[in-house]
């Protein structure tokens, strides 16, 4: 469990990367398909209701979205990514075009098998994001749920997330100070096991 915990935090630390929008191929055979990105605009059909619909499954059940369903819910990405290792390919497409109410830099979501493994947006300029009131976010404790966090909180800064059940590991960053302060709230099963304070760079 603790290896596999490792192995999906690892997970998540790549849809961060992976975000960032990195160019060419890699040593691991790689390779990146970039379209024309445009501006966010309000007809964007990608916002935040849609990235929530796409459900993350693990490298076992393989209960993820399929790779249809989430370029019809989304549209056509921005960008994709095409990994091979071991003969196992996997793909990573990135969104830029985004919803003006989807406070977010970009979406980025992993498939393996065609099926959705790891899920994650990036954070938005920070002059662009409203600071929580610290008394809202300091209501919510170990042991809350997801869903509760977000009825309470909104849309997190930033979010990820990968594989599914008791195995999940969901991770959300709110920001809660002008200057760059911020709480994230890690998800193990959909409960809050760990809250951290610190500062958005």
């Amino acid at each position: 469990m603790n290896k596999l915990a490792t192995f999906m935090t690892i997970s998540l630390l790549s849809i961060t990367l992976a975000g960032c929008g990195s160019k060419g191929a890699s040593q691991n055979g790689s390779s990146s398909d970039k379209t024309s990105s445009s501006k966010k605009t309000s007809a964007s059909a990608l916002n935040y209701q849609n990235f929530q619909s796409v459900k993350v499954g693990s490298f076992v059940d393989g209960s993820g979205s399929t790779t249809a369903y989430v370029r019809k819910a989304l549209g056509k990405p921005t960008s994709t990514t095409t990994t091979k290792v071991s003969g196992k390919e996997s793909k990573t497409y990135v969104w830029s075009n985004l919803n003006s109410s989807f406070k977010a830099k970009d979406v980025t979501i992993s498939f393996e098998n065609g099926r959705a493994i790891a899920k994650g947006y990036a954070n938005a300029d920070i002059n662009h994001l409203k600071a929580l009131n610290h008394q809202k976010v300091n209501s919510i404790k170990i042991g809350d749920s997801y869903n509760s966090v977000i009825q309470k909180l909104g849309q997190p800064s930033s979010e990820s997330e990968s594989g599914s059940g008791n195995i999940s590991i969901r991770s959300v960053v709110y920001l809660t100070g002008k200057n760059g302060e911020s709480t994230s709230f890690v998800f193990n099963g959909d409960k809050v096991n760990q809250i951290t304070k610190s500062e958005l760079k």
